[in-house]
């Protein structure tokens, strides 16, 4: 392996060429490192530590060039936003107070964000994982890599976006961009694979789901996080061969839409209403422990008894959970585990 790739052994170890799954080699000098493959001998750049293995079958493909587009368009929307979150995590309390000081009541929404963001829902998360030390643990769809710093072992970040990839090192996770309908790895590479938020964005969720398979150990876990029973007129539709985004409810096209707080849309092209719908799509492995959380006030009650509930809003999930004709679990996570 060559140095100018700023790549570490261990995640040197565990890559390879995304479309034909041969070894990957250094090539190009300081100032362009890059990968190629022994096999079909693409070449892939590195960027700032990053390896870049995006599938050249799948950039082809005219649906999935343009959904693609959309989508890159909707996170440069959040890439200030989630810059800003990476950095007052990083933040030390004195840091925080100064910054605090500086910004004014406006920077309070930041540590809302940022507590929301790590402390509700990526500590419940890392508690329905468990322990991970001494294991090799890959997050398809990490971000910034938040998630990981929370955990123990051997960890990789992979995800679409570079840009968040860049932060991933400070949470001591390696950061690998890709497609995750081909999986830049080898197979049998992970003893737990972790997708959080990820399945409900996806084209084709049945194939990503093999290639989590593919690459999990012979006693690996996959661990799942969708939310879980969303309205269909909230969701999106990739028009035929196109790949254009369109919102169900509103018949506008994706990067227009906006909600009642002016926040970009959320690009789930996909409901899962039932714990079945994500089994279908693990056939080789069987459900392990599932967890709903995250419970908020059901839509499809009146508005009169909604603004009844609306101080019981915060409530914690078991006080709310045995309630459902009022409440409902927004969030579903579910484990899975070889047959075997």
């Amino acid at each position: 392996m060559s140095d100018n790739t700023a790549l570490s052994p261990f995640l040197y170890r565990l890559i390879c060429c995304p479309d034909c799954r041969r070894e990957l080699s250094a090539s190009g000098g300081p100032a362009a490192p890059a990968l190629r493959c022994e096999g079909c001998q693409s070449s892939f750049p590195v960027e700032e530590g990053v390896p870049l293995l995006f599938s050249k079958g799948i950039q082809q493909e005219t649906t999935y060039k343009t959904y693609s587009e959309q989508y890159q368009e909707h996170e440069l929307s959040l890439h200030e936003r989630d810059g800003r979150i990476v950095a007052y995590l990083n933040m030390n309390s004195l840091e925080r107070v100064k910054y605090h000081l500086l910004h004014g009541p406006s920077s309070l929404r930041l540590r809302r964000s940022a507590i929301k963001k790590v402390k509700r829902r990526f500590v419940s998360l890392a508690e329905f994982v468990g322990l991970t030390e001494g294991l090799t643990i890959l997050d398809v769809g990490a971000r910034e890599g938040l998630f990981l710093g929370l955990l123990k072992g051997n960890k990789v970040a992979f995800d679409l976006s570079p840009f968040h990839l860049r932060f991933s090192r400070e949470q001591g996770s390696g950061g690998v961009a890709g497609f995750g309908e081909r999986l830049p790895f080898k197979d049998n590479s992970f003893d737990v694979v972790v997708c959080s938020q990820v399945l409900e964005h996806v084209l084709r969720p049945e194939v990503m789901a093999a290639e989590m398979t593919r690459v999990l150990g012979p006693t690996g876990r996959v661990i799942i996080e969708t939310p879980f029973g969303e309205e269909e007129e909230d969701l999106f539709d990739v028009q035929g061969d196109s790949g254009k985004i369109v919102c169900r409810g509103t018949a506008r096209r994706a990067p227009t839409r906006r909600d009642r707080k002016g926040r970009p849309p959320t690009f789930h092209v996909r409901s899962f209403k039932d714990e079945k719908d994500l089994e279908r799509l693990f056939p080789s492995l069987k459900a392990g422990k599932k967890e709903f959380c995250f419970y908020k006030r059901r839509k499809d009650i009146s508005r009169w008894v909604r603004r009844l509930l609306g101080p019981f809003r915060r409530l914690p999930d078991s006080l709310k959970s045995p309630f459902p004709s009022l409440f409902a679990p927004t969030i579903v996570r579910m484990e899975f585990v070889p047959k075997n």
